[in-house]
This record gives structure tokens, C-alpha cells and sequence, in this order.
């Protein structure tokens, strides 16, 4: 059986979710026997690879480069995953948007610099107007929420992917009915112009357990069914 080639990217983020990922502990072993990493922050390559069956994206898109790589990303990728709050909501990097990029700027690199003190107009990626979210860019097919999200869910998430199915997105209990309507709350309250509180790092014990499919997003379904993109992959 040939292997899942699998990528993680990062964006606008603090890297907790990847951090997350890599609690997964020795069930990382066990994905290993069925996935290849074949893009990541800790893998070895130059250039985002073609033919990726499954990429996970962290962080919001808040740069020229974030969202040329994003655009790569999609093309070649054939089933996106937005991981973690910062790629669903912009969260966190978000924050900067009621203030515009001119102000930002200024405070990181001359009101917070002692020397040299000057705006970078080159090296640094330029910002976009607003961090925003992965799926106002480019479709994503997998959503799942959390700041970050736990280690038992992401090796939920994945394992479910690699078995050919979609996570289930029903909140069939009551306590995952709560969940649901907690995030229909969060995100009335980013439509009004709203942020949540970052709990990244240091929040790990009130993680996100849910995953939301693309019925919370159907403007962004993607033009091939999910199960049909991993199917050839995973053929003997």
C-alpha cells in the first residue's frame, strides 16, 4: 500500500498547533507507518512538493507571502485542512486589524526600537490590508477549530482521513450541541468586529475538541469529493 504524503504548513500563527501535532506522542509512530511528511517546519525541503494528499494549515493569512504560499499550497494539495482558530477565524493575528498596517508597523519597529529605528522595506513580507482566514482565500475541505486544538483530536482527524472518511461533523451528544453553539456565538461575535482571547500555549486545558466539516462553510466546498481525493493514495 502506498503512503498518504502528508504536509503541514504554518502561517500567521504561534505554532501551537503544530506543537499539538507533535503531542501526539508515540501515535506518531503509527501514523508514520501509513504517512509520508513530505513538507513541514521541520522537514528538510525547499520547495512546497506536488501530488500532496493532505495538508494541515496553521495561521491566518496576514502577508503578500502568506498568501502567495497559500495559493501554492491549494494547487497542490488535494485535501486542505485549516487547523486551529488563527486559519478558521484569524483569532489572534487579527487583532491588528481595527488598527492598519501603517500603525503596526510604526509600533513594532519605531516606538518599540532604541536603534537604527526604521520601517523594513525589504526581506520582511509586506502585510495584507487584514490577517483573515484561510478559507476567505482559497476552499478548504476540512475545518477543525481550537487554540490549538488537542493531540487526540488531530490524530482523530487524521486517522479518520486516512480510513477514507471525512470526521463527522454531527454533534450528536450534549455536550458537543454546547460546543456547536458556543462556535455559532464566536463567530457572531468576530462578524461584529469582536476578537476571542488567545489560549495557544498556554491555554491547553480548555482545547477545542469539535471538528467542523464544510456544512458550516458550503461556499467553499471543494469541486472533488474529499473521500475520492484520498482514494488513490491509499490503493494497494
Amino acid at each position: 500500500m502506498s503512503k498518504v504524503r502528508l504536509a503541514t504548513v504554518w502561517l500567521d500563527g504561534c505554532s501551537g498547533c503544530h506543537m499539538s501535532f507533535l503531542d501526539t506522542d508515540e501515535r506518531l509512530i503509527a501514523l508514520a507507518e501509513r504517512v509520508d511528511v513530505v513538507w513541514g517546519p521541520l522537514v528538510d525541503a525547499k520547495e512546497f512538493p506536488a501530488d500532496v494528499d493532505v495538508t494541515l494549515i496553521e495561521g491566518s493569512v496576514s502577508s503578500e507571502e502568506d498568501l502567495r504560499r497559500l495559493r501554492l499550497v491549494r494547487a497542490r494539495t488535494r485535501l486542505l485542512v485549516s487547523l486551529g482558530d488563527c486559519a478558521i477565524t484569524g483569532n489572534v493575528s487579527a487583532l491588528r486589524n481595527k488598527f492598519g498596517t501603517g500603525a503596526i508597523l510604526k509600533r513594532a519597529y519605531i516606538e518599540n526600537n532604541t536603534m537604527d529605528a526604521q520601517i523594513p522595506r525589504s526581506i520582511v513580507p509586506a502585510l495584507l490590508p487584514h490577517s483573515r482566514p484561510v478559507h476567505e482565500f482559497v476552499p478548504v475541505d476540512v475545518f477543525v477549530p481550537g487554540c490549538p486544538p488537542s493531540a487526540d483530536l488531530i490524530f482523530s482527524v487524521l486517522s479518520e482521513l486516512l480510513e477514507g472518511r471525512v470526521p463527522n461533523p454531527a454533534f450528536n451528544s450534549p455536550q458537543r450541541r454546547r460546543g456547536a453553539e458556543k462556535r455559532q456565538r464566536e463567530q457572531a461575535f468576530h462578524k461584529a468586529g469582536g476578537h476571542t482571547h488567545c489560549r495557544g500555549l498556554a491555554g491547553r486545558g480548555s482545547r477545542d475538541k469539535r471538528v467542523l466539516s464544510l456544512r458550516g462553510f458550503p461556499q467553499y466546498r471543494s469541486a472533488s469529493p474529499p473521500l475520492s481525493l484520498l482514494a488513490r493514495s491509499t490503493q494497494v
